[in-house]
C-alpha cells in the first residue's frame, strides 16, 4: 500500500473517522488522498504520517516547507519530492 485512501480503506475507516483522529475536514483529506492540495505543511505531513503508520524523514519536510513558499508549489506522490524534480 503506498497512498492514503488504500490505508483508510484497508483499515475499515471513513474520511470522518480519520478527520476525526487528524483534526482535518472530509474535503482536505479527500482532496489529500486525491493529491489535489496544492502544498501540504510539515504539520500535516506529520499527522498523516503518524495515522498511516509511516516515518518521515527530516528532508521530507524541508522539501515541504521550501516549496510550500514557492510560485510552483505541490508534492510529488508520495509526499515527499518537489514535483518536477
Amino acid at each position: 500500500m503506498n497512498n492514503l485512501r488504500e490505508i483508510r480503506e484497508s483499515r475499515s475507516e471513513t474520511l470522518a473517522d480519520v478527520g476525526i483522529k487528524i483534526g482535518r475536514s472530509i474535503s482536505w483529506l479527500s482532496r489529500a488522498e486525491r493529491r489535489l492540495l496544492p502544498s501540504i505543511s510539515a504539520d500535516d505531513l506529520f499527522l498523516l504520517s503518524a495515522w498511516a503508520g509511516m516515518a518521515v524523514k527530516a528532508e521530507d519536510v524541508l522539501a515541504v516547507s521550501i516549496y510550500a513558499n514557492s510560485s510552483k508549489s505541490c508534492i510529488d506522490t508520495s509526499f515527499s519530492e518537489p514535483c518536477g524534480s
